[in-house]
């Protein structure tokens, strides 16, 4: 019995560590989605800029 605890309690630890690294990959995907608006509403600003 423990081995099949310790074989359970190693595949949660596991599910989590790749939970924890798919959460770490979504945040880095918002961060660049981020900047590229950022970067966006900088073109935007200096077109106006350049109108006026």
């Amino acid at each position: 019995m423990t081995q099949v605890a310790n074989r359970r309690r190693g595949d949660e630890e596991g599910a989590v560590e790749d939970l924890a690294s798919a959460v770490g990959e979504e945040k880095g995907a918002v961060a660049d989605l981020a900047s590229a608006v950022g970067e966006e509403r900088s073109a935007v600003a200096e077109k106006t800029i350049m109108r006026a």
